[in-house]
């Protein structure tokens, strides 16, 4: 049986979005920006693929032509981008190795050697062949350095390569998080469990639904509620509860303990807030023990909102205010949503698997597992 987790995190409450992708191309026939393109040896004649130039690498060169960009000059480069190459090569005979590398540095220190294998769409000597590929470039590694391709000819054949193009464009990332997600609606009269200047901590015993509110008493927060998948034999199982018991609630001058239970197929949690009048900060740990047989898949606190991301709180002190990811890991690190006294957000999660945060359902994944 996996055993109990639990966490500690802190929500805070303080007083239209394009994606362009870059494209450069370069067929040969003119000359080129030569800030970008580097050391291309340009050969005219009938045999192009298209148009009347190309270039060739030839049989003594090991190196051929380049690409070289500032990050500074890459789109949306303080998120991870995913670069692409597109070509059309073509190979005077057969070859072990020929490659297009893909270099990073960054004061001189090499951040990223990548090699794209020009060989795997080689058919026959002589003739043109398409080549395509493409690799996500991490957002860290593109602050502040410097971007390099060149043709490795190590194999030292005659390459001819015709209509280049690279391209660069807004890494999708994917959430891994499941399909639907509702949040329950909070219905009857509310308990106030907690209420300063900031905020208030509100519980509805009709519905079981716990929620987070501004100061006025309209809603930050969806209803909290617990995840849990377990892999069992055969199938993974999955459970959410949003349902909560309130078990005690202890006050000891400005500080109040408040305890409040849930539970579902797989787990029973019980989450525990401590709160100061005087703080804006909402301090949570919640424990968990499971129940049945499997391998514990996810356990997590789920939090929905009601405001926009705002800010994103990033390592390496980067802060993303606009053109936010689709979804973000944010380990030891924290975001905002909505503005001025309804901004809200959770820093730092501590004791985590990892925090979560979709866009798509504006919702938060504290993970435990």
């Amino acid at each position: 049986m996996p055993k109990p987790r639990d966490i500690l995190l802190r929500l805070l409450l303080f007083v239209p979005v394009f994606s362009i992708a870059q494209h450069f191309e370069n067929n040969f026939e003119i000359d080129q920006n030569q800030s970008f393109w580097l050391n291309a040896t340009i050969v005219s004649d009938s045999t192009a693929y298209q148009g009347d130039a190309y270039s060739l690498t030839a049989e003594n060169q090991e190196f051929g032509f380049g690409f070289q960009l500032d990050s500074r000059e890459i789109l949306n480069s303080h998120h991870s981008i995913d670069f692409k190459i597109t070509a059309w090569i073509r190979f005077d005979q057969p070859a072990e190795k020929a490659f297009y590398i893909l270099t990073i540095n960054r004061d001189e220190q090499l951040l990223l050697w990548h090699a794209f294998d020009l060989t795997a769409g080689y058919t026959t000597a002589n003739e043109w062949f398409y080549f395509s590929d493409s690799l996500s470039l991490p957002a860290d590694l593109l602050q502040n350095s410097n971007l390099k391709t060149y043709l490795w000819n190590p194999s030292k054949i005659n390459i001819a390569a015709d209509q280049l193009s690279h391209s660069f464009s807004r890494a999708s990332i994917p959430d891994y998080l499941p399909e639907n997600i509702d949040f329950s609606e909070s219905e009857g009269i509310p308990k106030v469990l907690a209420q300063n200047k900031y905020f208030e901590l509100l519980f509805f015993p009709e519905t079981g639904s716990l929620l987070v509110a501004d100061h006025r008493g309209k809603a930050i927060t969806k209803s909290w509620s617990v995840y849990t998948a377990l892999q069992g034999e055969n199938k993974l199982k999955v459970s959410r509860s949003q349902r909560w018991k309130l078990r005690r609630i202890k006050q000891k001058g400005v500080e109040k303990t408040i305890v409040l239970v849930t539970r579902n197929a797989l787990s029973r949690s019980k989450i525990q807030f401590n709160f100061n009048w005087e703080s804006p900060q909402l301090e949570v740990s919640m424990q968990s023990r499971f129940r049945g047989k499997g391998q514990l898949e996810r356990q997590a606190l789920v939090i929905g909102f009601e405001d926009s991301l705002s800010r994103v709180f990033r390592k390496n002190r980067l802060i993303d205010s606009v053109n936010f990811q689709n979804a973000y890991y944010l380990d030891q690190q924290g975001f905002l949503t909505g503005q001025n006294r309804r901004a809200a957000g959770i820093y730092p999660a501590t004791k985590l698997s990892s925090l979560q945060y979709s866009q798509r359902i504006n919702a938060a994944f504290l993970n435990l597992d």
